[in-house]
């Protein structure tokens, strides 16, 4: 049974307009999360740059939500480290139990919204981070 030039050439995933940014700004927040901290964040804020304003809605909502969420991931962190020096420097016992406490909390849930958003993202829907991110039109 031959198969016609539409079944041949249509792809196993559904693309939505914007899709790719979109998916491409949820990794790179994860990037900036978990293994390259820097670099994830200067390509991320490459693509807010580029998309924030012209861009699918789809692209745009992803783009602005996760370079937000990838600023108050670094003011966490500012925070821990200050509230780290405040408690007694990195010689303290104190440290331990602020480390620990923020990736068991903190950082742990910008891991899970930000793969939250990535799923949808994928799935060519809209997503704002629950208490820092905006309501997206679209």
């Amino acid at each position: 049974m031959q198969h016609s030039d539409n079944e041949n050439n249509s792809s196993s995933i559904e693309e939505y307009p914007g899709q790719v940014v979109a998916v491409a700004a949820e990794l790179f927040f994860l990037l900036n999360l978990v293994f390259l901290p820097v670099i994830g964040f200067i390509i991320l804020s490459g693509l807010y740059l580029r998309y924030k304003n012209h861009a699918i809605s789809l692209a745009r909502c992803h783009v602005r939500q996760a370079f937000i969420a990838s600023l108050w991931s670094w003011v966490m962190l500012v925070f821990v480290n200050a509230l780290i020096l405040f408690f007694g420097g990195y010689d303290s016992p104190a440290v331990w139990v602020i480390v620990i406490l923020y990736l068991a909390s903190i950082h742990t849930a910008f891991i899970m919204f930000g793969t939250f958003a990535l799923t949808r993202a994928m799935n060519g829907r809209h997503y704002h981070y629950p208490l820092i991110g905006w309501k997206c039109s679209g």
